[in-house]
C-alpha cells in the first residue's frame, strides 16, 4: 500500500496515462472511488511522470520515466 510522502495519507490513486475508454463502467467506478486518476493522453518517454496521486492533499508522487 502506498503512503503519500507529503501528508501521510493512504488514500492514493494510480495515475493512468493515455486516451481512456470513457464508455467503460469499470473506469467510471474506479474514477468515482478514487482508485484511478487521469494523467493525460501524452506519455513522454524521456521525462519522469508521476504514477500516484494523493486523494487527500492532491500531490503527485512516485515519478518514473514513461515508455520510450
Amino acid at each position: 500500500m502506498s503512503v503519500c510522502p507529503h501528508c501521510g495519507s493512504k488514500d492514493i490513486a494510480e495515475i493512468m496515462y493515455g486516451y481512456p475508454d470513457f464508455t467503460s463502467e469499470k473506469l467510471k467506478k474506479d474514477l468515482d472511488e478514487g482508485k484511478i486518476a487521469l494523467g493525460g493522453c501524452v506519455v513522454l518517454g524521456d521525462v519522469e511522470q508521476p504514477t500516484k496521486k494523493c486523494n487527500q492533499c492532491g500531490e503527485d508522487f512516485g515519478f518514473e520515466l514513461g515508455p520510450v
